[in-house]
């Protein structure tokens, strides 16, 4: 069980008091106090104390803070203040088949999503966790991120350097094109390479090479295959087609016709949890690609 201080007000806590209590009669988590910041009048709330300050925090034994709104600096005044308490977002409490025991075990290991597109980036915002990865806000064309998960150890040594400008012309304007040796990365939500590659550079230290799971998607039968054959421990592909591997997944049933060549971006739906795909805790915590929904045919 893990002892929490919940930080927010009485007005949060009244409206997520049902995704806390489910977890509390699990007996996942134990409440030990909460800093509300409206001026309450009382010492104890459902049999936790009431704080008035972190400094009132400092001595208490606990494992997680739990943020019950957002607070655009608080993480950084727990870090300056000598909290080392992890800090978990209640949003994450929302999601389907939410168990605090299993997300507890995924923040402890987090696995490094290497993904050829949004999709890893989006999935770790999804699930509120750090960028475990520096393949975030990024894509690569389908062959090279193939030529990269082939000899991952030799690529991600390399030093990254501008080749070249696109365009966006989503966002109208245009973006870094970077390379790693001889594959091209497209820094394509960034405005300038140097702030891609201080990104890059802070994130790629962060990469836990024990625990690294390569997702892509392709409407190639070739590049689909070269991928599924290669000696990854954990990968996924998600594919335009009919495939007899576990490790490539047909969103083609998924899609209209007219979205054929957007593949990328209707995946990324899955890793956001607006297509509910996947349970995105069993995914990374269990590599469990079983779908949780099928299409209407």
């Amino acid at each position: 069980m893990a002892s929490v201080v919940l930080i927010g007000n009485l007005t949060d806590y009244r409206k997520y008091f049902n995704l806390l209590e489910r977890e509390l009669k699990k007996e996942n988590i134990k409440i030990v106090g909460a800093l509300f910041d409206n001026d309450l009048r009382y010492n104890v709330l459902d049999g936790f104390d009431i704080y008035e300050s972190l400094d009132d925090v400092e001595n208490v034994e606990f494992d997680y803070f739990i943020l019950l709104r957002r607070y655009k600096s608080i993480r950084s005044e727990l870090r300056k203040m000598g909290f080392k308490q992890k800090v978990i977002s209640i949003r994450v409490f929302r999601l389907p088949n939410f168990d605090f025991l299993k997300y507890e075990k995924l923040i402890k290991n987090p696995p490094s999503i290497i993904s050829r597109h949004c999709w890893g980036g989006l999935l770790y915002h999804h699930l509120g966790m750090k960028f475990y990865s520096p393949f975030i806000n990024l894509f690569l064309l389908d062959s090279d991120f193939n030529k990269l998960a082939k000899d991952f150890s030799y690529y991600i040594k390399q030093e990254l350097v501008f080749d070249r400008e696109e365009y966006e012309h989503n966002l109208k304007r245009n973006y870094p094109v970077a390379k790693l040796d001889d594959i091209y990365i497209h820094f394509n939500h960034y405005n300038n390479f140097e702030v891609a590659k201080k990104r890059w550079d802070t994130r790629k230290k962060r990469i836990r090479y024990e625990n690294l799971f390569f997702e892509t998607t392709t409407e190639n039968a070739k590049i689909a295959r070269e991928f599924d054959s290669l000696p990854l421990e954990h990968k996924l592909c998600f594919y335009w087609g009919k495939s007899k591997s576990p490790n490539i997944i047909d969103f083609s049933a998924f899609m209209k016709p007219s979205e054929k060549g957007s593949l990328g971006m209707v995946v990324n739906n899955t890793a956001n949890g607006k297509i509910p795909y996947f349970n995105p805790i069993d995914l990374l915590l269990n590599y469990n690609y079983k779908s949780r929904i099928e299409h209407k045919k």
